[in-house]
């Protein structure tokens, strides 16, 4: 696609809630400023905000970042539980995009669409059957489900064109994955990095595509999910002086930290995840 990807997007924390909280909501020093956020931030620019998700809206994993979505103007969560209460595929939330789009509205509008993506237990994230075989079940699975997501990416591009508007479509994940049980060919799979996590857990993708680029273009820098609040006040155009003089597609490099659970540690003290091969 004609836009750009990061190739060194460094994510903050090892799951949803501890490395979204930290990208989403700014901080001052250890404390985090929960008024300060990325919804309210545009509401205050002017925006109309709508949050659509696909992982839960309540509980104790899932509570922090729904309560940031049910501030948007608009809001669809397709389970009434947590992220584990009901199985639906990041395909559902298409035509609720779809709908909203053809609302006309004269002020710029925020969509955020939080899907599942390549959450564990991959096989239920899989819409058909399993096509790939690489290794075992769970890590062909784990492919298909990059390819599942790639596919509804797509789609979202597509929606947005149809429109015949000017759009920007930033797309990246909240955190990785590693590998667990690697000694058995039949179990061995990818999991969170709750603890003693590697720098596995912490490479993200990353893409900014507008409706106005021309080329594809891939910058391998270091940049850190800490500093994403400034990156997405500079993507919305919004002038904020805690906010100011940060670009993400800048390729100054970001001094690498992420949190370990336990407090931020420099991403290079981190051990490698080998990749496992067939």
């Amino acid at each position: 696609v004609k836009g750009t990807v990061i190739d060194g997007y460094t994510a903050t924390a090892p799951n949803t809630t501890t490395a979204l909280l930290r990208m989403f909501l700014q901080m001052k020093g250890d404390d985090f400023v929960y008024e300060n956020n990325l919804i309210s931030l545009a509401k205050q620019a002017g925006f109309t905000t709508y949050w659509f998700s696909n992982q839960g809206s309540i509980g104790n994993w899932n509570m922090p970042i729904a309560k940031i979505g049910y501030l948007s103007d608009h809001k669809v969560f397709t389970k009434k539980g947590d992220s584990g209460s009901m199985n639906f595929y990041d395909t559902a939330l298409l035509p609720v995009l779809e709908r909203h789009l053809k609302e006309k509205r004269n002020n710029p509008r925020l969509f955020v669409l939080h899907i599942m993506g390549s959450h564990p237990y991959f096989p239920e994230r899989l819409e058909h059957t399993i096509h790939y075989d690489y290794y075992n079940r769970n890590f062909s699975a784990y492919l298909q489900t990059i390819e599942q997501t790639d596919a509804f990416l797509q789609s979202v591009y597509k929606l947005l064109e149809a429109q015949h508007l000017p759009f920007s479509m930033l797309y990246f994940a909240d955190h990785g994955l590693m590998t667990k049980d690697r000694s058995s060919s039949f179990f061995a799979t990818l999991t969170h990095g709750d603890t003693h996590p590697n720098k596995a857990v912490y490479r993200i993708p990353f893409a900014l595509l507008n409706s106005d680029d021309s080329e594809h273009k891939v910058i391998k820098v270091n940049k850190s999910a800490f500093h994403f609040l400034k990156g997405y006040a500079h993507w919305l155009g919004i002038e904020e002086p805690s906010l100011s003089g940060y670009d993400f597609l800048s390729t100054t490099p970001d001094t690498l930290k992420v949190f370990n659970q336990y407090e931020n540690v420099p991403f290079e003290s981190l051990e490698e995840d080998e990749v496992i091969r067939n």
